[in-house]
């Protein structure tokens, strides 16, 4: 077996695979391999920092995206909404965990670009449309564009960003782990798919739904729908909620990337516990997203 020296920072973040051959260093390798590391060190540096005021006494200092925002509360969701969010997850979880129809077995492993559009794009938009409709229509008093229009925008999007770096460090104690077992098969789809194909249409697809799309559905679905639906019609309190809503989360984008998400997903539950802002979590969720993303354009860059 390869080193991590021989490996690089990727392989132990998952998104090469340590069996892989040792590749040629390009500049677009090693500045993503530089990236990688200062994100994380600085996200390590944000929890050292936290764990060291905790021990010196001061519980005030906490992180912008963990900070109790008032006097922002957890808006009234009707159960219309709620449920219909509950089933497409099960649904989601049910194709997924089963491998029943989807875009993954389809013929030579990747599905036409037209195809791609409408499960990544197009079906998270209407599904979106329908959730807001079913809220807004509900009957109840309070309504959707009224927890949506924040106006402490430029605040959770610092939040957003303190978030991401938090998530990056066990983000990659968890990659690291995933090696022991994940193979080059097992990569999610579309990094299978930069990793093979160069073609520009596909690339703005990829983005549109990793930077836009994904962020905005998932958060409305998972957090602000599934995440304050369990704390208010299931009663649930804040932490099994967070827990539960984490691992639908997680097992939803396939079984062999769920262990490397948990981080990410449990920061933008607590951060919904905490703030109620979804530009927060559109942030940090997007800026994820869109920085493994860089990485993996970059890693392949030279091919």
């Amino acid at each position: 077996m390869q080193q991590a020296w021989q490996i690089g920072p990727l392989a132990l973040l998952g998104l090469v695979q340590p069996d892989q051959a040792v590749p040629a260093v390009t500049f677009g390798r090693a500045l993503a391999d530089v990236l990688l590391l200062a994100v994380a060190g600085y996200g390590a540096y944000l929890w050292l920092k936290w764990f060291r005021s905790w021990r010196k006494g001061d519980r005030d200092f906490v992180p912008l995206c963990f900070q109790r925002r008032v006097p922002r509360e957890s808006p009234p969701i009707p159960l219309a909404p709620i449920l219909l969010a509950g089933f497409w997850v099960a649904s989601t979880l049910g194709s997924t965990l089963f491998r029943t129809a989807s875009v993954e077995d389809l013929a030579d492993g990747f599905p036409d670009i037209s195809v791609l559009m409408t499960s990544i794009i197009l079906v998270p938009v209407g599904i979106s449309i329908v959730l807001l409709i079913l809220w807004e229509y509900s009957g109840e008093k309070f309504r959707p564009r009224d927890y949506f229009l924040d106006p402490g925008w430029r605040a959770e999007l610092q939040a957003g960003v303190e978030l991401m770096l938090l998530a990056m460090p066990a983000t990659i104690l968890l990659g690291m782990l995933s090696t022991l077992w994940k193979t080059e098969d097992e990569l999610h789809l579309l990094l299978r798919m930069l990793q093979s194909e160069r073609d520009p249409q596909l690339l703005l697809v990829i983005v549109t739904s990793a930077t836009l799309i994904a962020p905005l559905f998932e958060e409305l679905l998972f957090r602000v729908l599934l995440l304050n639906g369990m704390m208010q019609q299931g009663r649930l309190s804040p932490v099994p909620a967070v827990w539960l809503v984490s691992a639908f989360f997680c097992l939803g984008h396939g079984i062999h990337d769920a262990m490397q998400l948990f981080p990410l997903s449990l920061c933008l539950g607590w951060c919904l516990v905490k703030r109620q802002s979804y530009v927060a979590l559109i942030c940090g969720h997007a800026l994820f997203n869109g920085f493994m993303l860089t990485l993996t354009l970059l890693y392949y860059s030279g091919q």
